[in-house]
């Protein structure tokens, strides 16, 4: 029987906390923890079949040779982090097989029973915040750094001086409360996939709970699509023709009743100025639009990763180079090719994953969806993490014992040892 390890769980832990978390996202020790990482982990995959791998970065290589000629500009150290991040997903893939998942949401409910002790701690006892900031959160600065928030590593502190129920938004340990909502929001599809629930195990009900503090239009919008969909696929076919009208005007009425929802929303887009948004503060749809006209100008290859190019003439602005949307800021760094071949992959992955757990096929594009939500409204497609979804497709196959040839079949068997052993996941 194969059992969940320590050690593989301190690699989603790492792989996570370089994706997100601002401890491990300090320059330069962000570029040392990937780097490290990388190299451990490719030390423990000598027997790796790297096919599918070679295929990629030829591919992404030739995007950026092809950047590096037009742009006239060789960023040697952003390419290498781009490689680096690619390698590093390719091998956690490959190391963790199906069991990525698994271990991801284990991360991921870790945060958010620790973020929601702290969250209605700090709602309860003021003090108790600013107690940790002033004098907890020092021992984990790292000087001479970065300027850094205050945090304990595993959450992060918010607003310090004015904390309250309706504005405090929990962030868990990641940089933002909407990043925090983008990752619960992939644990909680994950462990439907996985045990065939949504709100019967603890893990689905600390997940929504810690959802709901993060105030997050992207991540509730998100959640509910999942979640209709996801309760119209278990009920019974009487029940789905009532189920779908219902859901609409419940959701309806949500919209309108929690007035952070609808104002933010309103407001961005009210707030954009037709005529000339270039120049405005970067909303998630301003940044849209700015990336649509960039991807129009360089549709094949895109503008690149560093600033230099991809801000051409305003790259020390920070406002104008801020740009929160990665489902469009992905075409705009690299091309639409790679865009498509970005998202054809990630789709075949949730396919290959929804099959895997014997769901309804739909499933799969619902998944898509969830990741096409959350990344516009954040930077996720940059991150380590989210390049999973280039290679998951490798690892779930139809059946047990099924290769592949790109993949090493002792990760396909050691995983299909632990799912064929009876194990129940809710157990773990």
């Amino acid at each position: 029987m194969y059992r969940l390890k320590k050690k593989d769980l301190i690699f989603t832990f790492l792989f996570v906390g370089v994706s997100g978390i601002n401890f491990f996202m300090i320059r330069p020790l962000w570029n040392i923890y990937l780097i490290v990482l990388l190299i451990y982990i490719i030390i423990i995959s000598l027997k790796i079949k790297y096919k599918f791998l070679v295929y990629y970065t030829a591919f992404i290589s030739i995007i950026f040779i092809g950047q590096i000629i037009k742009f006239k500009y060789l960023p040697v150290i952003t390419y290498g982090g781009e490689y680096t991040k690619i390698f590093l997903a390719f091998f956690i893939v490959w190391v963790l097989g199906k069991n990525l998942s698994i271990y991801y949401v284990k991360v991921i409910y870790f945060f958010s029973i620790v973020s929601l002790i702290f969250y209605f701690s700090i709602i309860l006892f003021p003090n108790f915040e600013n107690y940790f900031v002033t004098e907890i959160c020092p021992f984990f600065e790292i000087p001479n750094l970065e300027e850094q928030p205050p945090h304990i590593i595993i959450y992060k502190f918010i607003n310090p001086s004015e904390v309250n129920f309706v504005h405090s938004r929990n962030s868990g340990p990641f940089w933002e409360a909407g990043a925090f909502a983008g990752f619960l929001v992939l644990a909680i599809v994950f462990n439907c996939i996985q045990k065939n629930s949504l709100f019967k195990n603890k893990e689905g009900i600390v997940f929504i709970l810690a959802l709901l503090t993060t105030m997050s239009t992207a991540g509730y919008i998100a959640f509910f699509v999942f979640a209709i969909s996801w309760i119209y696929y278990r009920e019974k076919s009487i029940m789905k023709l009532f189920f779908l009208p219902l859901a609409l005007i419940v959701a309806f009425l949500i919209y309108n009743r929690l007035e952070f929802l609808d104002t933010k929303v309103e407001s961005q887009i009210a707030n954009i100025d037709k005529e000339d948004y270039s120049s405005q503060k970067r909303s998630r749809f301003v940044s849209a639009l700015v990336d649509l006209d960039d991807i129009v100008k360089n549709p094949i290859l895109g503008k690149g990763k560093h600033e230099v190019t991809r801000f051409e003439g305003y790259y020390k602005d920070e406002i104008l180079t801020h740009r929160n949307n990665s489902f469009t800021g992905y075409a705009q760094k690299f091309g639409i090719i790679a865009w498509f071949v970005y998202f054809y992959f990630a789709l075949l992955s949730f396919k290959k994953m929804i099959k895997y757990y014997n769901k309804p096929a739909y499933l799969a594009y619902i998944a898509f969806f969830v990741l096409c939500i959350i990344s516009f409204s954040q930077d996720f497609l940059y991150k380590p993490f989210f390049y999973i979804f280039l290679f998951l497709h490798l690892i779930y196959f139809n059946s047990y014992g099924t290769t592949n040839k790109y993949y090493n079949s002792n990760v396909q068997q050691k995983a299909d040892t632990f799912n064929s052993s009876g194990t129940d996941l809710k157990s773990i």
